[in-house]
């Protein structure tokens, strides 16, 4: 009788059964890494289109506060985790937390010195001041320098008269100051521009540049005023996803219907 030879079939199976196992096993993790790399991702876009999205309302809430109390109004940071706002936002309005989202905004409409440029034919609007405070309150500048150059027409618009020329001024400018009664009848006076920045409150520089090329300019004050274009930084954070928002305000446009001063001399 033959016997055939026995296959020692015991140790290639369980290699092949720790193959598997191991080849079963990176599956899986790699499955679960790309399950939770997922859910990962759909949070970050879900907090991220959250943030961005109240970004936007923290710029509504900056324009609104601008339109309420008026162009040439600063702030910085009103909103911190203990305001008013992110208490209503927050899902718990007695405790809120990082979990919550938090807003912000900074009117950065305040500047002490401006290096603009005139197109052929254009205009610019500067508030010589700006607001700040819950009740606003207006801080005038008290002394101003221009640099440009003499073709440049300038004009000052107070609350109770204006006066206009053309080219450098400084605080010490002597300048003719129009009034107008109640009556109609327009009055004449000199004044320096310092004891008119002085008597009027607010005051507006209207720059115009009525040649056919551009012309560039320098405005300098030791006070704060308001520049032609300012803008408008607005943050908003959902736990560690946060967007920041830069818009742009043109006080030149939102003041244009002062541009039918009288120009020149």
């Amino acid at each position: 009788m033959h016997y055939l030879p026995q296959q020692h079939t015991s140790g290639f199976s369980s290699v092949l059964a720790l193959v598997m196992i191991g080849f079963l096993l990176m599956a899986t993790l790699g499955v679960f890494q790309l399950v939770l790399r997922e859910m990962y991702d759909n949070r970050w876009l879900e907090y991220s289109f959250q943030a961005q999205a109240w970004a936007q309302s923290a710029g509504e809430l900056a324009l609104l506060a601008i339109k309420q109390k008026g162009y040439g109004y600063y702030e910085a940071h009103p909103f911190g985790w203990d305001s008013w706002v992110n208490h209503i936002l927050a899902e718990d309005p007695n405790n809120p937390s990082k979990r919550d989202i938090e807003i912000s905004f900074d009117l950065n409409t305040r500047i002490n010195s401006y290096d603009g440029n005139l197109e052929a034919l254009g205009y610019d609007i500067l508030p010589l001041f700006y607001m700040t405070g819950s009740t606003p309150t207006v801080f005038q500048i008290d002394d101003i320098t221009l640099t440009s150059p003499a073709s440049i027409s300038w004009n000052l618009l107070g609350s109770s008269g204006w006066g206009s020329w053309e080219g450098d001024f400084d605080t010490t400018t002597s300048l003719s100051n129009k009034t107008v009664s109640s009556q109609g009848e327009i009055t004449k006076n000199t004044q320096t521009i310092g004891s008119f920045l002085s008597q009027n409150e607010p005051v507006y520089l209207i720059l115009f540049n009525p040649t056919r090329s551009p012309l560039s300019y320098r405005i300098e004050s030791s006070d704060f005023f308001s520049p032609p274009e300012a803008y408008i930084l607005t943050s908003a954070k959902k736990w560690d996803k946060q967007q920041n928002l830069r818009i742009y305000l043109d006080n030149t446009q939102y003041l244009n219907t002062l541009k039918y001063a009288i120009y020149g001399r």
